[in-house]
């Protein structure tokens, strides 16, 4: 995937700053291109990382697991080749036809459902629901972000774990506006950062076109942070009564000044494991990390 600072002849801003009117998340155009243009996403890390966590808790791979917000599922195909039965749901209809397909070989154990992870019910109890890659900063007010936590507590058996990213206010304050060009396989892409200074928020306009498919796409996206306190507050009065928040892929306790906190919380029998486990699970993420710097591993 090529990125560039540079202007394109089929663009310019007074037509982006017009066609842009009409702008919605995740048409079926991006949902086409998704995959490309997350393709230097390391999956496999992350996926590591989720299970570092668990096992900081005393938690194994869970057996029934939720992903909110799973897109075009490839963290999802990780917890299947684990061996986990495993549901997915997403607002996006064309999204989801992107999963079926990647996920065509686990349909016995994997089920993937239209829904609003502000407002789902589903009748299975989870093990494990989590949540990736900045979904929650999609929710926009603090009742939707309650919303999502008590849905999500209400699918969670009584020793469920929920674990999801957020991104800070720092990281989206800290975001400047410009413009990146993107070429891919048949697609060409403008996004266009727009900052919000004393918002803690972020909006991402996207034009996309095809070699194959007449017209221009549009996309608007636009995260919101509220303070990591405020975060805790609201997952409490969800109902779960064991909160914790890390730091950037560490196992240290998250603060406002890092870009991105994985939450973590459960039942009051939630808690991390002896300080010898604390240690292995450490030493673990170490050289995970080292191999993913050095090596390009996972």
């Amino acid at each position: 995937m090529e990125k560039s600072r540079s202007s394109d002849k089929k663009f310019n801003r007074e037509n982006i700053k017009n066609i842009y009117q009409e702008a919605v998340n995740y048409n079926d155009a991006f949902a086409r291109i998704y995959d490309q243009v997350m393709t230097r996403v390391p999956y496999g890390f992350w996926f590591e990382f989720l299970k570092i966590l668990l096992h900081y808790h005393g938690q194994e791979i869970p057996d029934k697991v939720l992903e909110l917000a799973c897109g075009t599922g490839s963290m999802m195909k990780h917890f299947l080749q684990q061996g986990s039965q495993v549901t997915g749901i997403d607002r996006s209809k064309p999204m989801l036809a992107v999963a079926r397909q990647k996920l065509k070989d686990y349909q016995s154990r994997c089920q993937l459902i239209q829904a609003d992870i502000r407002d789902f019910t589903l009748e299975n109890n989870f093990n494990l629901i989590y949540s990736i890659f900045d979904s929650m900063n999609y929710l926009l007010t603090e009742e939707d972000l309650f919303k999502a936590f008590e849905s999500s507590r209400n699918c969670l058996n009584s020793g469920g774990v929920f674990i999801f990213d957020y991104n800070t206010c720092s990281r989206l304050e800290s975001i400047e506006s410009g413009y990146l060009t993107f070429s891919g396989n048949n697609y060409h892409c403008i996004w266009q950062d727009i900052a919000r200074p004393g918002q803690c928020s972020w909006q991402v306009k996207l034009s996309i076109t095809f070699e194959d498919r007449p017209g221009i796409f549009q996309e608007l996206h636009q995260e919101k942070a509220f303070p990591l306190n405020r975060v805790r507050q609201l997952l409490k009065q969800a109902g779960f009564a064991r909160v914790y928040c890390y730091g950037p892929a560490r196992l240290r306790k998250g603060k406002e000044s890092h870009n991105r906190v994985y939450f973590l919380a459960g039942s009051r029998e939630l808690e991390p494991v002896s300080l010898s486990k604390k240690i292995s699970c450490q030493l673990r993420w170490g050289w995970q990390v080292f191999k993913h710097q050095y090596f390009n591993f996972l």
